[in-house]
């Protein structure tokens, strides 16, 4: 394995116990497939998924996602942006 890539996997991991190791999403506490989830734009906005870019965004700007089980991921990337502000509210700051 590339030694970025062991890099990337640790901050990764670092990242998601740092966020509670569990889906941020209202009522729900899975734990299974956790993504980071853009709440506010950064430079990287829909871009770089999954890159040493992204986690590196993640890492510096951790006001701008938060965890989600992938379920919630795609639910929340499908609201409008109404639905999105009240659900926002309910995440709070994260750093």
């Amino acid at each position: 394995m590339h030694p970025s890539t062991i890099w990337r996997k640790k901050l990764r991991k670092k990242l998601k116990k740092e966020y509670g190791n569990i889906c941020n999403y209202p009522k729900c506490d899975s734990t299974d497939r956790l993504e980071f989830a853009h709440i506010c734009n950064t430079k990287l906005c829909g871009q770089g998924r999954g890159s040493k870019e992204r986690i590196r965004d993640v890492r510096d700007n951790p006001h701008a996602y938060v965890l989600l089980c992938h379920r919630h991921h795609s639910l929340y990337d499908s609201m409008r942006e109404f639905e999105k502000g009240v659900i926002d509210s309910t995440f709070g700051t994260l750093s």
